[in-house]
């Protein structure tokens, strides 16, 4: 449950947060992955509620929208600047996986 996890990961006592941030990668991973395979009824998906669900505003609070664009572009989702949104369409089509190094 990516929700419950970034929940927990922005209210976590002590020094938790530290140890969740091995755990984050492949969470937000999993949850990319279970979004675009959940969101087509807005071929459009914004950027602000990819960042909100997948905890950006947690670890990069100054400009999460770009931080989840990068990070969905590194995996492969088709990413549309301008309108600041994914294309899940596409993107469902694509091979969603891990960060891929740069080319």
């Amino acid at each position: 449950n990516y929700h419950a996890f970034f929940r927990l990961l922005q209210h976590a006592p002590r020094m938790s947060p530290y140890l969740m941030d091995l755990l984050t990668p492949p969470m937000r991973l999993h949850a990319l992955k279970a979004i675009i395979k959940s969101y087509n009824s807005p071929p459009l998906l914004p950027l602000s509620f990819l960042a909100s669900q997948l905890g950006f505003h947690i670890t990069d609070p100054e400009d999460p929208d770009i931080h989840a664009a990068k990070f969905a572009r590194e995996c492969g989702v088709v990413v549309d600047l301008q309108q600041r949104g994914i294309d899940t369409t596409l993107s469902r089509r694509a091979d969603v996986g891990p960060p891929r190094p740069p080319a």
